[in-house]
């Protein structure tokens, strides 16, 4: 009896030890899958130039999508967003809030503008950028 107990107790340790593998193995493919995935609103940018200016006392920066697949969206984002509020988010860095707009005359560009000394974003450093969701139109 006293056998087939641990016989028994050795079988159900192996078997949640391959649960767990197994379980382990499930979250980390899913975790690779959803960093890939594209969060809707969310794009990762890349600053052109950065300038600031102490009279008016802003700090403004030219930016485009990093990825050129990301373009579509880029395009549609900024064109909602174009005069408003977005945030950005430089690495694992906290959300800021800063004002967007669109250049129509250069062609996938859009412009940051923010108080100087807030955010440090330099020529050239990559950004996340989150865009409020899309305002239904008058039509809907």
């Amino acid at each position: 009896m006293h056998r087939m107990r641990s016989k028994i107790l050795s079988g159900a340790t192996a078997l949640m030890s391959l649960l767990l593998v197994i379980h382990s193995v499930s979250a980390a493919r899913n975790a690779q899958t959803n960093a890939q995935r594209p969060v809707p609103g969310v794009v990762t940018w890349k600053a052109l130039e950065a300038h600031t200016a102490a009279q008016p006392g802003v700090t403004v920066v030219l930016f485009h999508q990093r990825d050129k697949k990301d373009q579509p969206r880029f395009a549609s984002l900024l064109k909602q967003a174009d005069g408003s509020n977005i945030e950005i988010r430089i690495g694992k860095g906290d959300w800021q809030s800063v004002s967007a707009a669109r250049l129509r005359m250069c062609f996938g560009r859009g412009l940051l503008m923010f108080p100087p000394g807030t955010i440090k974003l330099r020529d050239k450093d990559e950004f996340q950028a989150r865009f409020p969701a899309a305002k239904p139109s008058a039509a809907q």
